[in-house]
Order: C-alpha cells, then structure tokens, then sequence
C-alpha cells in the first residue's frame, strides 16, 4: 500500500539555526518522486500521488533489492545537465500505459534511491542503504555526505548547480519518516533567485585561507550590500584583489529578507 511522502521543508521557510555537524547532504535531482514496494523479487512503482505505474526494466533492477519501501527520483533517460524533469516526462506515458493494462518496456530510463521507508532515523537507514548499494546503468544510489560546515554546504550547492542538479537536500541523522508530515529535520536547499553586484572591497580569510580571499564585499544597484564566499574555488580565492575590485559580480542566493540570504559566488560578469 501507497505510503504518503514525509517532506522536507524548504529552507527559506525556517526560522531555526541548522547545526551543521548532525546533518548529512545529497544531490537534489529534478526528477519525479518514484516509491518503489519490493517483495521478493515483485516491484510495484507509485507516483507521488499514489497512482501505480510499471516499467520492466525498472522492475528488474529494483527486483534484486530486500523486500523494502524506497524512496527514489524517476529522471527518464538522464542524469543531471542531461536528464531531469523534462526528460522524465515519459512517467506521465508509464502512467497512462498502466491504466489501460500495458506493462511499460522503455530501455534506458533511470531512477536513483536516496532514502528508504522504516521506523528507523535516517543515520540507520543510511548505513542499510550503503550495504544495499550495487552497480546497475539505470539504477543510482544516492551518496549522502556528513557537512562539516556551512563553507562546505555552499560549495558543494554551488557546484550542483553548476552541474545541472536542482540543488541539496538535507536530513538530520534523527530524521523519522513520518507519513504525510513536513518535517524541519529535512531541508531542501535550492537556489531560486540570481542578481548582480559590484565588488568593492575584499576580506581576508581565516584557517585554511588565512592568505587568501575570504569573501567578496559587494553591493547592489540600491546600495545594499553583501557578503560573498561561497562558491568560490581555491583558485578563485589565491587571485589578486584587483582582479575583483570595480567588477560586477553575479551571485546566486536563496531568498531577499533586508539582505540576500546565503548568496553565493557564480563568476564575473564579462558582459558588463
């Protein structure tokens, strides 16, 4: 039976710090929520709403999993720059196919598991997940990260979505899965909104970049200024100041509440 999705909240809609160091990270694919029931060997395939779909060969790979409950994206024939929502189109076809009896054989199309269904917390599931993981061409686990810190969470966002991901998605280890609740022990980090700012000065940073660039100091057309760090590489970070001061900047960022919230480094606009 159809189990209702227990969903992440959206990040700009929190109003608690997040401690990074008992969180975990994935990429977020641009796909479409796939549960997959798995009894000895049988697959059954439900939409985020509920409705039953099959694809054969889907079914063969999912078939050679413990009985279990997976959480996973269905992503059509690619992966990220290459696949996502769009290509995943062909769910809606699977659907239609289903209901008049048809049993789906589309070679090629693709889904990746990020979680499972228990009354386990979510450090628990993952390990069962690692030991269930195998090498399949349409079959991808997802790989979970610890954070050590919001430089790295930043980073590694920035990177996703150089790449094509949607961006990250976010679990505390205690996280539980609690059918139909939005819970604020999952969080889904995207990046919505882009703007352009001008550098005008430079911060030195600490530790590991104590001799190199810590943040850029920018400001928008209407004087507000921002901080900018994440995103930027260790090349971009060892550069002269010079080669940013004066130049108009193009950042990333989630949300606008007086200030940009989390911005991040996507390059120098050549154009302007």
């Amino acid at each position: 039976m159809f189990i209702k999705q227990c969903k992440g909240t959206d990040s700009d809609k929190l109003n608690m710090p997040v401690v990074y160091k008992t969180w975990y990270m994935s990429i977020k694919y641009d796909g479409h929520y796939m549960q997959v029931h798995v009894n000895n060997g049988l697959c059954k395939f439900y939409t985020s709403s509920g409705k039953e779909f099959y694809e054969k060969n889907l079914a063969e790979a999912f078939g050679k999993l413990p009985n279990g409950i997976y959480e996973c994206e269905f992503l059509g024939k690619g992966i990220g720059k290459h696949g996502g929502r769009a290509d995943a189109a062909i769910a809606t076809t699977l659907r239609t196919e289903f209901s008049k009896g048809i049993l789906s054989n589309y070679p090629g199309v693709k889904a990746v598991i990020f979680d499972i269904i228990n009354n386990e917390v979510f450090a628990d599931r993952l390990k069962t997940l690692c030991k269930l993981a195998y090498e399949h061409p349409q079959l991808t686990f997802v790989t979970h990260k610890e954070i050590s810190g919001e430089d790295e969470l930043y980073s590694c966002l920035n990177e996703a979505l150089a790449n094509g991901y949607e961006g990250l998605y976010l679990k505390q280890w205690a996280h539980r899965q609690l059918e139909g609740k939005r819970v604020k022990t999952a969080i889904k980090l995207k990046v919505k909104h882009t703007a352009d700012v001008v550098c005008f000065d430079v911060e030195l940073g600490e530790g590991k970049y104590a001799n190199a660039i810590g943040s850029l100091v920018c400001k928008d057309e209407n004087g507000i200024v921002v901080k900018v760090g994440s995103g930027l590489t260790d090349h971009d970070r060892h550069r002269r100041p010079d080669h940013y001061l004066g130049r108009t900047i193009e950042i990333a960022y989630e949300s606008f509440k007086d200030t940009y919230i989390h911005p991040i480094y996507k390059g120098i606009r050549t154009d302007r």
